[in-house]
């Protein structure tokens, strides 16, 4: 299975030795977030959140996410065993927004500095942080390790003859990239019966996409500040927007959709790990997530060849 388990933050107390996680929940696809139950490992940013009354460390964001969980032939979850599948899913974040401010040609500001210099403002706010136009920057190595459910399982003989059949473990694999990641799908060095999915991220290879369709949603102070979660100090914050005249404008982006091109293209059925092509990949430099992907290792029952 998947090695390290860090767990989603879903409330402002994190209990000891957990690590949070925070991300913009409509940048993540349904079918890709993960589930109670699932393994996960995240790469990004691990920084102190002091963004409210009880700070702690966090990923935020991850740059990459991934789960796996063991299913059956119906790609349900099920109890780890010899006729179960390993399905891992990984998803890299499509876009980054800063978390600074401009106003009147000053850039740079954080929240607190912003809200003072627009308190004089007359009319309504339209307030919003920059999409940058990368979601990385540099080049990032990634690596995960993937295990069958279970170890090689012992096969008994079949009744009708004396020989056994043997088990054999096979990979199935499919990525989707925008032209800014390589990757690899390998057996493992190291253990014989696990495989490496390695990922070289390079913000060289980006392709210049358009800013993500938007809308603006407006809001009065009192109702922008009761969005703001339960046990949040922004009592500064009420003291500065309550003298706002007008209302808030929030520019709201549209969630961003996956390749409808490339996802059937390129698939690697179940091999063996010995007949394994390392580096298949569809590519569509139109949509916006760097990769994503899975991978499926299951044992599969040989009959062994016989000659003569």
């Amino acid at each position: 299975m998947l090695v390290a388990t860090p767990s989603l933050r879903n409330s402002w107390a994190i209990p000891t030795g957990v690590l949070g996680l925070e991300v913009d929940a409509a940048l993540v696809p349904p079918d890709y977030r993960p589930a109670h139950g699932d393994r996960v490992a995240v790469y990004g940013r691990w920084i102190v959140d002091a963004g409210h009354p009880e700070f702690h460390t966090e990923i935020h964001p991850p740059l990459l996410m991934a789960r796996a969980r063991s299913i059956d032939s119906s790609g349900n979850p099920v109890t780890r065993s010899a006729s179960a599948t390993t399905f891992f899913q990984v998803w890299s974040r499509p876009y980054q927004a800063g978390q600074l401010f401009t106003t009147n040609g000053d850039t740079g500001l954080a929240l607190q500095d912003y809200a003072v210099r627009i308190v004089e403002t007359f009319g309504d706010v339209e307030a919003f942080p920059p999409v940058f136009a990368k979601p990385f920057q540099g080049i990032h190595l990634i690596m995960f390790t993937i295990r069958p459910p279970v170890p090689a399982p012992q096969i008994s003989p079949l009744k009708t003859t004396a020989v056994a059949p043997t088990v054999q473990l096979q990979c199935s694999y499919h990525f989707t990239v925008n032209g800014s990641c390589g990757l690899e799908v390998i057996p493992s060095p190291a253990e014989p019966n696990s495989v490496h999915v390695i990922l070289a991220l390079n913000s060289v290879g980006y392709p210049t996409l358009p800013e993500p369709p938007h809308q603006f949603d407006k809001y009065s102070i009192l109702g922008l500040l009761n969005q703001a979660p339960s046990g949040v100090d922004l009592s500064w914050l009420e003291k500065t927007f309550l003298a706002i005249k007008g209302d808030v404008g929030v520019r709201r982006f549209a969630a961003p959709h996956m390749s409808q091109t490339q996802d059937s293209v390129n698939v690697v059925p179940f091999t063996p790990l010995t007949a394994l092509p390392s580096s298949s990949k569809a590519t569509d430099h139109t949509q916006p997530f760097p990769v994503y992907g899975w991978v499926k290792l299951q044992w599969v029952n040989v009959m062994p060849t016989k000659i003569g």
